[in-house]
């Protein structure tokens, strides 16, 4: 039998039991009373070889005798030994072994009942510890999503003023360029560029937020490459010219359709020319668009490649967490908010892809996305075939 401590009834009673009638399931014992209830106070193993002549084993106030008489006369008890099961310098519980053959018990009989005791404890404070981890990885996915959904929220209730503010300053700036009124134009542009680049920060916390709610979604249609690339440019050519670079595009005729969520091969492009033109001054900024069949499969590969001040292995090791940057000085030196990599690296594998990256210090970095030239529909939604 195993038998555990009833804080209600103040003593031990049977949890488990091996080969024993269901009538001995009331059986109760008072801590230092009896085998059992010595090994629970002196946390050692208890035995005897005269369990029938042994005065010293109580089961309760009522059931002494009935007892006795049961486990000795019909079951045919002459010995016992009771061994603790120790959990972190605990009594977890008592393990009691009854015998039905007369022995005088060694040394070793007892050490082999106290040995499955500690096997028992291990297989307990196992059995916990893999409970208190499913426990804590549930509690971790609520408050995640939890965090989530609030991020979610959060992000849509600040990009309506957010929206409203750049609005309004694009109408100022106009009214001031037609009076010609220098004197507002130059704060209304900082004010305007302002709200813009808060709201793109805005835009990233609302994205993470959707992919780890699992409310992130994707929808396909074909669509040419080529004029989808154009636009890519159309957008990002101030950022390339922030800091003097130069943007060079490289995208054939030959690569024709993709069957994908254009907006999000437009978003993760402009994250990666973004990045790429961070950390570029007065150099190259390339974005290079092939097609190619890898075991039957056909890929588009987008390659934005720059000649900046690149990355160590290191750096590269955290480069797609979320919020993560390559290291503090980088930060404060070029700022972002580490969100940008994440959220492509998501977009892709949501399409079936990847993004591959190669750099090395001081020479610059080039990050691949590899794109199945057709996504599964099963990925998405579809919008036209």
């Amino acid at each position: 039998m195993i038998y555990k401590y009833d804080e209600a009834r103040k003593g031990l009673v049977i949890t488990t039991r091996h080969n024993f009638d269901q009538k001995f399931g009331d059986m109760f014992i008072r801590p230092g009373e009896g085998n059992a209830g010595r090994a629970y106070v002196e946390r050692r193993a208890i035995w005897t070889d005269d369990f029938g002549g042994d005065s010293s084993v109580v089961y309760s106030d009522d059931d002494t005798e009935e007892m006795r008489k049961g486990l000795d006369s019909e079951w045919g008890v002459t010995g016992v030994v009771a061994a603790p099961i120790m959990i972190q310098d605990e009594v977890y519980g008592i393990l009691d072994v009854f015998f039905v053959q007369h022995r005088e018990f060694s040394d070793e009989q007892v050490n082999l009942v106290q040995n499955l005791a500690d096997s028992a404890a291990v297989a307990i404070n196992n059995a916990r510890f893999i409970e208190e981890i499913q426990q804590a990885r549930d509690d971790a996915e609520e408050a995640n999503e939890t965090l989530s959904h609030f991020l979610a929220n959060m992000s849509h209730n600040l990009r309506t003023p957010l929206n409203a503010i750049i609005g309004y300053s694009e109408m100022l700036q106009e009214e001031a360029e037609d009076s010609d009124n220098e004197e507002f134009k130059e704060d209304l542009e900082r004010i305007n560029g302002a709200g813009k680049h808060l709201l793109s920060l805005v835009n990233y916390v609302l994205d993470i937020a959707k992919i780890e709610a699992g409310a992130m979604d994707i929808y396909l249609e074909t669509f040419p490459v080529e004029p989808m690339i154009q636009d890519v440019v159309t957008t990002t050519q101030t950022l390339v010219e922030k800091n003097s670079n130069v943007l060079e595009i490289d995208c054939p005729d030959s690569v024709g359709s993709i069957h994908a969520d254009t907006t999000k091969i437009k978003q993760c492009l402009y994250n990666l020319i973004d990045n790429a033109s961070k950390f570029t001054e007065q150099g190259t900024i390339s974005l290079t668009v092939s097609r190619d069949t890898e075991e039957g499969q056909e890929w588009v590969n987008f390659a934005v490649g720059d000649t900046g001040i690149g990355m160590t292995d290191e750096q590269m090791g955290r480069l797609f967490e979320a919020f993560a940057q390559a290291e503090g000085s980088t930060t404060r030196r070029f700022g972002g908010t580490g969100l940008g990599l994440a959220i492509t690296r998501h977009f892709c594998e949501m399409m079936g892809g990847m993004v591959l990256v190669e750099s090395e210090a001081g020479k610059g970095s080039t990050f691949t996305m590899k794109l199945p030239a057709i996504v599964d529909d099963s990925l998405g939604t579809p919008l036209q075939k």
